[in-house]
């Protein structure tokens, strides 16, 4: 059975956006698509009801530019603190010309490059070597220290 026909079986109305959030009373809505995905006639009636409604609106090709989308959409992300005191917080990455994120489904994009199973094999296992080597590093920077836990005794 596919997602749709899942959502379908749910009772989800066609065209409802992927993704929901609401932000201090701001509704953002993210579709999913693939690289080459399209948004569907009824995705694209729903956004213009959502858009009359005052929501926000946005087609993301990658979970980097989902986070782009809500960061753009004044969402704000927590603050995460480590074992050794560091604050970290998410950094907006820079986005190829395809994955950057669009309000409007009509609007045109670069398409995506052809996605090759060997060449993203080597990739991943570049990336997890990467990350196993350099565990202790953070690929988002520490913006500051915690101070020292006071002792309440």
């Amino acid at each position: 059975m596919t997602s749709g026909a899942m959502r379908k079986k749910r009772g989800v109305k066609p065209g409802l956006p992927d993704t929901l959030v609401l932000h201090r009373g701001k509704l953002v809505t993210l579709e999913l698509k693939s690289q080459q995905g399209q948004c569907s006639r009824p995705q694209r009636l729903v956004r213009e009801r959502l858009l009359r409604a005052g929501a926000q609106w946005w087609v993301a090709r990658s979970a980097r530019a989902a986070m782009w989308a809500l960061r753009k959409s004044g969402v704000t992300f927590r603050t995460a603190s480590n074992d050794d005191g560091t604050l970290e917080c998410w950094q907006q990455p820079k986005l190829s010309a395809w994955e950057v994120p669009k309000r409007n489904p009509h609007e045109r994009r670069p398409r995506a490059p052809e996605w090759e199973p060997g060449v993203a094999a080597a990739e991943i296992a570049e990336l997890s070597a990467g990350a196993e080597a350099g565990q202790k590093q953070t690929q988002v920077r520490a913006i500051s220290a915690l101070p020292p836990k006071a002792d309440i005794g």
